[in-house]
């Protein structure tokens, strides 16, 4: 196929020398004259060369018929062919599931949900410890979202134990009960919201 020019940008430089020569200089109305030399002169000739090659064109190869003449025996020969093929069935595994309840659990007894560890009994999603239910909780029988402690928790972000409620945390630790619940509360024996201290 026909395609475009190749560009061509070239500068050649061409180095040489002019031959000595002589000048021959005459003193009008005498017989008096001399000769100059002149000594060969070093010559640098640069030329610029914008152009382009044009494209390279190879013309079509043609190659002709062959012939092909093939005789098997002759004009009695009988020829028989018997051919047969099976494929059996085949069975590839893409994706396979393991028949127990979940998945990703890494507990000591059997866990629905996703990703839990511990000791088991629970469900939900990346939970640590036993009898657990929601999301990211840590401890014992303990529901919600992301409660941190011993046992008996239930809501969200909450430390200690025996808590329920949103943010609140045990000033007890997590070994003994807070009696906790409410909203923002911090100490233990508290319920209601952004409660500090104990009651006794």
């Amino acid at each position: 196929e026909n395609g475009p020019g190749i560009p061509l940008n070239l500068l050649l430089t061409v180095d040489g020398a002019s031959g000595g020569t002589s000048i021959r200089v005459n003193i009008p109305n005498t017989n008096i004259g001399f000769d100059i030399p002149i000594d060969g002169l070093p010559i640098t000739l640069t030329v610029p060369v914008n152009s382009e090659l044009s494209p390279i064109v190879i013309q079509p190869i043609n190659i002709g018929a062959i012939p092909l003449d093939l005789t098997l025996g002759g004009n009695t020969t009988q020829l028989n062919a018997n051919l047969g093929a099976s494929i059996g069935p085949i069975t590839a595994t893409l994706f396979h599931l393991s028949p127990v309840p979940g998945f990703g659990n890494s507990t000591s007894s059997p866990s629905s949900g996703f990703f839990n560890s511990g000791v088991g009994g629970s469900s939900g999603f990346g939970n640590t410890g036993d009898t657990l239910s929601g999301f990211w909780n840590v401890g014992s029988q303990v529901t919600g979202l992301q409660n941190y402690g011993g046992n008996l928790l239930s809501g969200i972000t909450n430390l200690g134990s025996a808590l329920s409620g949103i943010n609140n945390t045990s000033d007890l630790g997590i070994a003994l009960s807070g009696l906790v619940s409410g909203i923002g509360n911090f100490g233990s024996r508290l319920s209601g919201l952004f409660l500090s201290g104990s009651v006794p």
